[in-house]
């Protein structure tokens, strides 16, 4: 997948920073592994998928910063919020409505318990 852009570590760590400043949530990263390992998920699943969509790339992030817990708090928002920033770095930009924000939340929600996945966001992404 030539010409996409992906986040780095440093940039998530900004996302998140910015997520503390807006909702006022605790800071500090708990595992740095964790983070890494959550913010290569995206380039590892196109490496091994090429046909995958953005929305389904963009779900990688969202899905494995909320699951891997990697900050102390707002690991859900900092998800999303990435998974966001990407799209739009990729000339795909969504923002959700205010009606699809407590979708959004409860999704979220349900990602972080693993109840729900990548395909169950990515599809969710693709509406907006």
């Amino acid at each position: 997948m030539d010409g996409i852009i992906f986040l780095t570590v440093d940039e998530v760590i900004f996302i998140h920073d910015d997520q503390i400043s807006r909702h006022g949530v605790a800071q500090g990263i708990l595992n740095q592994g964790s983070l890494e390992s959550a913010v290569a998920a995206a380039e590892f699943a196109a490496y091994y998928n090429p046909e995958a969509d953005l929305h389904w790339l963009a779900a990688h992030y969202a899905v494995r910063l909320a699951q891997n817990h990697a900050f102390s708090d707002g690991n859900k928002r900092t998800g999303i919020a990435s998974a966001l920033v990407f799209l739009t770095l990729n000339g795909n930009p969504k923002h959700p409505a205010s009606k699809d924000l407590k979708t959004l939340e409860d999704l979220m929600v349900d990602i972080a318990q693993h109840l729900q996945g990548i395909e169950a966001l990515s599809a969710f992404l693709r509406t907006l």
